[in-house]
Protein backbone atom coordinates (compact mmCIF):
# COMPACT_ATOMS: atom_id res chain seq x y z
CA UNK A 1 0.00 0.00 0.00
CA UNK A 2 1.42 3.41 -0.91
CA UNK A 3 2.53 5.86 1.94
CA UNK A 4 -0.68 7.89 2.97
CA UNK A 5 -3.11 5.92 1.36
CA UNK A 6 -5.66 4.78 3.72
CA UNK A 7 -6.58 0.91 4.20
CA UNK A 8 -9.64 1.02 3.09
CA UNK A 9 -8.76 2.87 -0.44
CA UNK A 10 -6.10 0.20 -0.84
CA UNK A 11 -8.93 -2.21 -0.23
CA UNK A 12 -11.25 -0.71 -2.69
CA UNK A 13 -8.31 -0.48 -5.43
CA UNK A 14 -7.28 -4.02 -4.67
CA UNK A 15 -10.96 -5.40 -5.00
CA UNK A 16 -11.25 -3.01 -8.30
CA UNK A 17 -8.27 -4.85 -9.89
CA UNK A 18 -9.92 -8.45 -9.01
CA UNK A 19 -12.82 -7.63 -10.65
CA UNK A 20 -10.63 -5.93 -14.16
CA UNK A 21 -9.09 -9.04 -14.31
CA UNK A 22 -11.77 -11.46 -14.20
CA UNK A 23 -13.25 -9.53 -16.67
CA UNK A 24 -10.33 -9.21 -18.92
CA UNK A 25 -10.38 -4.79 -18.29
CA UNK A 26 -6.90 -4.10 -19.39
CA UNK A 27 -7.08 -0.21 -18.33
CA UNK A 28 -10.15 1.02 -16.47
CA UNK A 29 -10.77 4.50 -16.58
CA UNK A 30 -12.97 5.91 -13.50
CA UNK A 31 -15.40 9.10 -14.28
CA UNK A 32 -17.93 9.63 -12.06
CA UNK A 33 -17.99 11.07 -9.02
CA UNK A 34 -19.45 8.52 -6.79
CA UNK A 35 -16.95 6.08 -7.91
CA UNK A 36 -13.98 8.51 -7.55
CA UNK A 37 -15.23 8.92 -4.02
CA UNK A 38 -15.65 5.20 -3.23
CA UNK A 39 -12.39 3.90 -4.80
CA UNK A 40 -10.12 7.11 -3.43
CA UNK A 41 -12.01 8.64 -0.85
CA UNK A 42 -11.53 11.97 -2.65
CA UNK A 43 -14.50 14.25 -3.67
CA UNK A 44 -14.33 15.91 -7.13
CA UNK A 45 -16.11 19.50 -6.50
CA UNK A 46 -18.81 19.71 -9.30
CA UNK A 47 -22.01 21.50 -9.59
CA UNK A 48 -24.81 19.05 -8.22
CA UNK A 49 -26.42 18.84 -11.83
CA UNK A 50 -23.12 16.90 -12.89
CA UNK A 51 -21.59 13.55 -11.94
CA UNK A 52 -18.20 14.24 -13.22
CA UNK A 53 -15.64 16.26 -11.79
CA UNK A 54 -12.67 17.73 -12.71
CA UNK A 55 -10.43 14.49 -12.00
CA UNK A 56 -10.16 11.03 -13.17
CA UNK A 57 -8.61 8.30 -12.12
CA UNK A 58 -6.84 5.51 -14.61
CA UNK A 59 -6.08 2.13 -13.33
CA UNK A 60 -4.56 -1.21 -14.64
CA UNK A 61 -2.52 -3.66 -12.85
CA UNK A 62 0.60 -1.83 -12.05
CA UNK A 63 -0.64 2.01 -11.06
CA UNK A 64 -3.67 3.92 -10.28
CA UNK A 65 -3.26 7.36 -11.34
CA UNK A 66 -5.69 10.28 -10.79
CA UNK A 67 -5.52 12.75 -13.54
CA UNK A 68 -6.14 16.53 -12.74
CA UNK A 69 -5.53 20.21 -13.84
CA UNK A 70 -2.82 22.44 -12.23
CA UNK A 71 -5.70 24.15 -10.81
CA UNK A 72 -7.02 20.74 -8.59
CA UNK A 73 -3.40 19.22 -8.60
CA UNK A 74 -2.56 20.22 -4.87
CA UNK A 75 -6.08 19.85 -3.75
CA UNK A 76 -6.22 16.21 -4.87
CA UNK A 77 -2.66 15.48 -3.93
CA UNK A 78 -2.31 16.36 -0.34
CA UNK A 79 -6.45 17.00 0.68
CA UNK A 80 -8.71 14.91 -1.41
CA UNK A 81 -6.24 11.54 -2.14
CA UNK A 82 -3.20 11.61 0.03
CA UNK A 83 -1.06 8.19 -0.82
CA UNK A 84 -2.08 8.48 -4.75
CA UNK A 85 0.11 9.46 -7.63
CA UNK A 86 -1.34 12.24 -9.16
CA UNK A 87 -0.87 13.99 -12.65
CA UNK A 88 -1.76 17.15 -13.69
CA UNK A 89 -2.79 19.10 -16.86
CA UNK A 90 -2.09 21.81 -18.02
CA UNK A 91 -5.19 24.39 -17.53
CA UNK A 92 -4.45 26.27 -20.95
CA UNK A 93 -6.14 23.69 -23.93
CA UNK A 94 -8.27 21.51 -21.79
CA UNK A 95 -10.05 19.03 -22.12
CA UNK A 96 -7.01 17.67 -24.60
CA UNK A 97 -4.44 18.10 -21.95
CA UNK A 98 -6.13 15.48 -19.78
CA UNK A 99 -6.65 13.28 -22.39
CA UNK A 100 -3.24 13.25 -23.51
CA UNK A 101 -2.23 11.83 -19.91
CA UNK A 102 -5.20 9.48 -19.61
CA UNK A 103 -3.86 8.24 -23.24
CA UNK A 104 -0.71 8.47 -22.47
CA UNK A 105 -1.25 5.84 -19.64
CA UNK A 106 -3.44 3.96 -21.48
CA UNK A 107 -0.81 3.47 -24.13
CA UNK A 108 -2.79 1.81 -26.61
CA UNK A 109 -4.73 -0.67 -24.52
CA UNK A 110 -8.46 -1.29 -24.51
CA UNK A 111 -9.55 0.86 -21.62
CA UNK A 112 -13.56 0.64 -19.96
CA UNK A 113 -15.18 3.45 -18.17
CA UNK A 114 -16.93 3.20 -15.30
CA UNK A 115 -20.09 4.24 -17.10
CA UNK A 116 -20.08 1.37 -19.37
CA UNK A 117 -19.93 -2.68 -19.32
CA UNK A 118 -18.31 -2.79 -15.88
CA UNK A 119 -20.72 -0.15 -14.47
CA UNK A 120 -23.16 -2.73 -12.42
CA UNK A 121 -20.13 -4.90 -10.97
CA UNK A 122 -18.42 -1.51 -9.84
CA UNK A 123 -21.23 -0.87 -7.95
CA UNK A 124 -22.02 -4.45 -6.45
CA UNK A 125 -18.23 -3.72 -5.23
CA UNK A 126 -19.65 -0.29 -3.88
CA UNK A 127 -22.67 -1.45 -1.61
CA UNK A 128 -20.21 -3.54 0.87
CA UNK A 129 -19.57 -1.04 2.70
CA UNK A 130 -17.04 -1.60 5.83
CA UNK A 131 -17.04 0.59 9.18
CA UNK A 132 -14.31 2.60 7.91
CA UNK A 133 -16.44 3.60 4.56
CA UNK A 134 -19.76 4.25 6.42
CA UNK A 135 -17.57 6.55 8.38
CA UNK A 136 -16.51 8.34 5.38
CA UNK A 137 -20.07 8.94 3.51
CA UNK A 138 -21.17 10.40 6.96
CA UNK A 139 -18.66 12.37 6.71
CA UNK A 140 -19.11 13.33 3.26
CA UNK A 141 -22.68 14.50 4.33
Amino acid sequence: RPAGMEPQYWDHLTKLRELMAEEKAEVLVVTTSPVFFWLTGGRCYVPTIEEKGPSVVVVDQEQAVIVTTKIEEHKMRNQECPGWEVRAAEWAGLPKTMDAIRDKIIAGRTAEWDTGRLAGKIEELMVDLSDADVAAYRALG
